[in-house]
């Protein structure tokens, strides 16, 4: 039953529970990441054996109103053909991030309706935090616009921590899409490459 908890409320899979710890404010999951075939990245060899493991901590997308936290136990993988050894890559996380996926979508989807400065405060996480993981989405879903289609440019801006730092956005007036976005407000920082505006007729 934990594991399909994980699996239906943050699509966390390949994992064996071994613990769980209910708080007042928070539940803590203990399991261990175990991939199904892994495979040796260097010559395809799928018999590897355990070499060493290592504990990371990871802030899951809340359950009902408790911060969920999975404590999750990783086995370094050695090649018994080339010896080559290696992490297996998570698919519910980033690697070097302290967040799953699902924590990453869940905090995006409260950006579209909230500041970030809410957002940070209602999952009791930094302000920081909030912003970068907004910051890497935006970067994802509009770095390469397409410019050729659009005839009216609109130019915005605002404050994203009280009157301290600001956010310049270019708007396409006809469908409301964000198509770049920089930090500051003046004329050099909100200034587009000449070369993104090769506009159609």
């Amino acid at each position: 039953m934990p594991a399909s908890l994980l699996y239906h409320t943050n699509q966390i899979d390949d994992v064996q529970v071994l613990n769980r710890e209910y708080h007042e404010d928070k539940i803590c999951f203990e399991a261990v990441f175990m991939p199904k075939k892994p495979i040796c990245p260097c010559c395809g060899n799928n018999d590897p054996i355990c070499k060493g493991k290592k504990v990371r901590k990871l802030r899951m997308a809340p359950l009902g109103n408790k911060i969920a936290i999975l404590i999750l136990k990783l086995h370094r993988l050695q090649c018994v053909n080339c010896l080559h050894t290696w992490w297996p890559p998570i698919p519910f996380a980033r690697p070097k991030k302290r967040y799953t996926i699902s924590f990453e979508r869940f905090v995006i989807n409260l950006v579209g309706f909230a500041t970030i400065e809410h957002v940070a405060k209602f999952l009791k996480v930094s302000w920081s935090l909030v912003k970068n993981i907004h910051k890497t989405y935006l970067k994802q879903e509009y770095q390469n616009p397409d410019f050729k289609s659009i005839r009216y440019i609109g130019v915005d801006e605002f404050s994203v921590r009280k009157g301290h730092e600001y956010m310049t956005i270019f708007l396409n007036l006809e469908t409301g899409e964000i198509i770049h976005a920089v930090e500051g407000k003046s004329i050099e920082s909100a200034a587009i490459p000449a070369e993104h505006f090769s506009l159609g007729n």
